[in-house]
């Protein structure tokens, strides 16, 4: 059973805990529904629907700080108020208040390892699902109050735009090299039974590859518009985006395409110098092959730090807490401002620079992954001294 102390310091950090995730992930939430609209050019309907997609990464943005200040606010008033000196004057320890603040951090980082889950794979494929579902939309609705558009190389002009009729349409598009000019007289975008595919239906117009070629028509034309769903693929074959679950299977996949490709140039280099063609193995071609190696090799390496960086990041929670409640009671500040602040300098100083460093070594082999926990152990050990001086004060 929960002693009154334990109760008391559980509820007093959830009032201001929830108090403060739910004002940093509503700033949060609008920051980022705004910045995707303005980037992609979304209307208010659409933007509304990237809420429930943007919460997961909010959060796992918020819950840290949110945790840090929540323990911050509540120890620095608790010792302000000289109750830690009543806990001792009855010989009971300061760890019987630390320890349901760490227990609330402890849960709040397990928390946050299925919030950063949830956020980079449910919550990113999703955002990107509702704005290319809605370029359709989008497009007319910047076309009639701007006249201008672009999206996924694509950029459209128009004079007025009629119901779905776009009138006197100016459209430049890229296609490798080239830059694709179609003008008409009027034109209307469509969805089409391919997803991936916007259907552009012009009618009496002309057409302009490059300086390579052109022709014009009389009749109605329709030409597809790539929403670049397969670049969005690609992106969602980063180590970031698959769940925790799947990694260990995407990793003996990861490896078994790297030994394929090994093989496969180390037959061609035994083809090669033995019937004496050295050339080849200097051409663009072979270049272009051990690109392909590094790549996996380097996704590989990403699969295997990513639980690892969700785990480091998910438990800074507990990380920053166990370093702010006995800083906080030994402040002895009323201010929660202060006392989070002056927390925070640390930890903003500490580790942070650790993480990124153990993460940039891990990307690159040069550290294995375990190395991200640096900041991690750097914060535990001076949290670990800190409770010790507090108990001994």
């Amino acid at each position: 059973m929960p002693t009154r102390v334990t109760r008391y310091v559980i509820a007093e950090l959830t009032k201001v805990f929830v108090a403060t995730v739910s004002a940093l992930v509503a700033l949060l939430v609008l920051v980022g529904i705004v910045q995707e609209g303005l980037k992609n050019g979304l209307t208010p309907a659409v933007m509304l629907r990237l809420i429930p997609f943007t919460l997961p990464n909010a959060m796992c943005i918020a819950l840290p700080g949110s945790v840090l200040f929540a323990v911050c606010s509540v120890f620095g008033r608790i010792s302000a108020s000289n109750e830690i000196v009543a806990i001792k004057s009855l010989g009971i320890s300061p760890k019987v208040v630390m320890l349901p603040a760490i227990w609330f951090a402890t849960i709040a980082s397990a928390a946050n390892v299925w919030l950063m889950d949830v956020g980079y794979c449910w919550g990113y494929p999703g955002i990107q699902r509702v704005v290319i579902s809605s370029i359709r939309e989008t497009a007319y609705s910047v076309l009639r109050t701007k006249h201008d558009f672009s999206t996924h190389g694509v950029s459209f002009h128009v004079r007025e735009v009629r119901d779905d009729r776009l009138v006197e349409p100016l459209i430049v598009a890229r296609a490798g090299n080239q830059t694709i000019t179609i003008s008409a007289r009027e034109a209307e975008l469509r969805r089409d039974d391919n997803p991936e595919v916007l259907m552009l239906s012009l009618t009496d117009g002309s057409v302009e590859v490059g300086s390579t070629a052109s022709f014009s028509f009389t009749d109605t034309i329709e030409y597809p518009l790539p929403l670049g769903l397969k670049n969005e693929r690609s992106a969602l074959r980063n180590p970031a985006h698959v769940w925790s679950h799947q990694i260990r299977s995407e990793g003996k996949l990861q490896s078994q395409r790297i030994a394929s490709l090994e093989e496969s140039l180390a037959v061609t280099t035994a083809f090669q110098i033995t019937g004496g063609d050295f050339s080849n193995l200097r051409n663009d071609e072979w270049k272009s092959r051990h690109a392909d190696l590094a790549s996996a090799q380097q996704r590989l390496i990403r699969l295997r730090l990513e639980p690892w960086r969700r785990w480091a990041s998910g438990f800074s929670c507990l990380a920053f807490a166990l370093v702010g409640v006995p800083l906080a009671i030994r402040m002895r500040n009323a201010d929660f401002l202060t006392s989070f602040f002056l927390c925070f300098l640390p930890i903003l100083l500490v580790y942070y620079p650790l993480f990124a460093f153990g993460l940039d070594q891990a990307k690159t082999g040069d550290l294995p992954p375990h190395a991200i926990w640096l900041g991690n152990l750097v914060c535990v050990l001076i949290g670990i001294y800190l409770i010790r001086y507090v108990q001994r004060r």
